[in-house]
């Protein structure tokens, strides 16, 4: 393979006296040295060059740089340079040069070109990369591989660096490095391709904050803007490391639940870990110790409700539930089949406008507005929602008392009154100790005769009907089948005493109990397996409602409950199935098995009283 052209020019020292010359000589030598000792293995000069199949190893062999395929299966297709740690097995991957510009073949060289810069040949000359610095050759150029995972260019002149592998990061932030708005992290396109993907990570220090864009658009940040980081969001562990150890960022302690709670910083190595912006679109931290080797200890966001606006507007998310987003009581998705499909980014909408007219406020309990809002003076908490309900703008309110004044306002404030006059986005329900008590504005007529919804299906009232016919059949195809199973086992009792006259009769009710147990232990382990819909007739899927139909299967479920205590009334079956904001317990394993015992049990209904302010519990079943 032809070789770049190079020019190498030695400067020889002044011989003023014109002495032949032992300091010729001299300078000779060590210019000869000089070459030998930066053609070492943690070096590149003008002079030497890295081929395809070599290495660069840094000076305590942490690091090595050369060239590489990311998987086996792509050997020989695709060639790029990176760094990775030394003899890590499986590799770990902290840099790569051209990651949108792979050689086809194994055939390439990594050398420093006549311009001065560091540039990636393939056999035909071809540049796949480069570092972009100021043209200016220098014989005393070099590339080296540094201890911290850095390649340095420099000038041994001039003692400065011309470019540096850790201010152009790809996926990968390492000690020694310092994130500022000026650098990102960029994830991989996938597992086996480094190529620029989806996520990027960065700062927006004016803010003090960190966030994650997912193709250039919002999709997760650290915490609220102008105010400090909040510790389950971003651990001071974690700051630390992106502040370069000096942990020049405040952090405020936090009472939220955090998965991340129990981790010790004194057990932390950060001169051992890395922090990597995943092309599943997290940031990791990974740490690594002599017995475990790499384990990741922590990542965000950690669900769907981390995320900004997962819910879309007046959507409340709730990863504990089996379905994680809700529309909030008075309101309907923007899209129901957008919203059947999975996808709630369009939100919600309400059902009825609340002004002019009588409305009511809807209590939410400890839970994550992202909207901003505005921060009124108020002398009770009576003052602050009568200034919401006199604003046609005021979407919700919430008071915090004198106690808890300095949680979200000014700490030297005795009360906090904010209303919210846009849209509510990003609502996430179970924010811990530092969500506020949020008060929702509602139109009362959405609230009366049971149609406030907690599900989030949200559907128009056009449709009860049909609704109502079906859980009807439900209900009364439950109780069938509940109560001539138990028929038919005490008429199969007097069978066996009246054997020869009632034969035949046995016989029907044996086969019909068996029939009936089929049915109840597959309805029990699709609904174990979260696939209790497969019971349905998939020709009706198209229109039936799932929320309704899973509220069905439950309610069947508790009234076939082995203990008689745990099994419901009629009355109560009649309030869950046809309440909307009704919690429904989860079902035991189910057994048709009569036992003697105790059985009490009482139920009773109320009409629901519209009130200037009612309590809504947002619970997942």
């Amino acid at each position: 393979m032809e070789r770049p052209e190079r020019r190498v020019t030695v400067r020889r020292p002044p011989n003023p006296n014109n002495q032949p010359s032992t300091i010729c000589f001299l300078y000779t030598i060590l210019s000869c040295s000089f070459v030998l000792c930066c053609s070492t293995r943690d070096t590149i000069t003008v002079n030497s060059l890295l081929k395809d199949g070599e290495t660069l190893v840094s000076a305590g062999n942490r690091f090595e740089l050369g060239f590489f395929n990311p998987t086996k299966r792509s050997e020989g297709n695709r060639r790029y340079v990176g760094i990775w740690y030394y003899k890590s097995n499986p590799r770990v991957v902290v840099w790569v040069a051209n990651r949108d510009n792979p050689l086809p073949v194994s055939i390439g060289v990594f050398a420093i070109a006549d311009d001065g810069n560091l540039k990636i040949f393939d056999a035909n000359g071809s540049v796949h990369w480069y570092t972009k610095c100021e043209k200016s050759f220098s014989p005393s150029r070099v590339a080296k591989l540094m201890d911290s995972g850095n390649l340095v260019l420099t000038d041994d002149r001039l003692a400065t660096s011309s470019w540096e592998s850790f201010k152009q990061p790809t996926d990968t932030f390492l000690p020694g490095m310092k994130m500022d708005e000026n650098l990102t992290l960029t994830s991989w396109i996938s597992q086996d391709d480094p190529a620029v993907g989806n996520f990027t990570f960065g700062a927006v220090l004016a803010d003090n904050q960190y966030h994650i864009l997912r193709k250039y658009l919002p999709y997760w940040k650290s915490g609220e803007p102008g105010k400090s980081f909040t510790e389950d969001e971003m651990p001071p562990f974690i700051t630390k490391l992106l502040s370069n150890l000096s942990q020049n960022l405040n952090v405020k302690p936090s009472n939220s639940k955090s998965p991340f709670d129990n981790i010790n910083m004194s057990t932390i190595d950060l001169n051992n870990s890395r922090l990597t912006m995943s092309f599943t679109g997290q940031i990791q931290l990974w740490s690594k110790d002599k017995v475990k080797g790499w384990s990741l200890i922590w990542w965000k966001p950690r669900d769907k409700c981390s995320l900004i606006n997962h819910c879309g507007n007046f959507g409340s998310c709730n990863s504990s539930n089996k379905l994680e987003c809700t529309c909030l009581p008075g309101f309907m998705p923007v899209s129901p089949e957008n919203w059947d499909s999975g996808d709630y980014t369009g939100g919600c909408q309400r059902k009825s406008k609340f002004c002019p007219g009588k409305d009511t406020f809807l209590n939410l309990t400890k839970v994550k507005v992202e909207s901003e809002y505005s921060k009124v003076p108020a002398t009770n908490k009576t003052d602050c929602l009568e200034q919401c309900r006199n604003t046609c703008q005021c979407q919700a309110y919430s008071y915090d008392e004198p106690k808890n004044s300095t949680r979200r306002g000014d700490p030297t404030s005795t009360t906090t009154c904010l209303l919210w006059t846009e849209d509510l986005s990003g609502i996430q329900e179970e924010y811990g100790n530092d969500g506020p008590d949020l008060h929702v504005r509602v139109a009362a007529s959405d609230t009366e005769n049971g149609n406030t919804t907690q599900d989030g299906g949200g559907y128009p009232k056009r449709g009860r009907k049909k609704w109502t016919l079906i859980v009807g059949v439900t209900v009364a195809g439950v109780i069938l089948l509940s109560s001539t199973t138990v028929y038919f086992y005490l008429r199969r009792k007097n069978v066996e005493r009246q054997e020869n006259r009632e034969s035949i009769r046995q016989n029907m009710a044996a086969r019909f109990y068996d029939s009936a147990r089929h049915v109840k232990d597959l309805a029990w382990r699709l609904w174990q397996e979260d696939k209790a819909l497969d019971i349905m007739d998939q020709k009706l899927s198209p229109s039936f409602n799932k929320i309704e139909i899973l509220k069905c299967i439950n309610v069947g479920l508790l009234c076939v409950q082995e203990d008689p205590n745990d099994r419901p009334t009629m009355s109560n079956v009649v309030i869950m199935l046809g309440s909307e904001t009704a919690t429904l317990a989860t079902p035991k394993r189910p057994a048709f098995v009569m036992r003697r015992g105790p059985s009490t049990s009482a139920s009773s209904s109320s009409k629901l009283d519209i009130n200037s302010e009612l309590t809504v519990s947002l619970t997942g079943r």
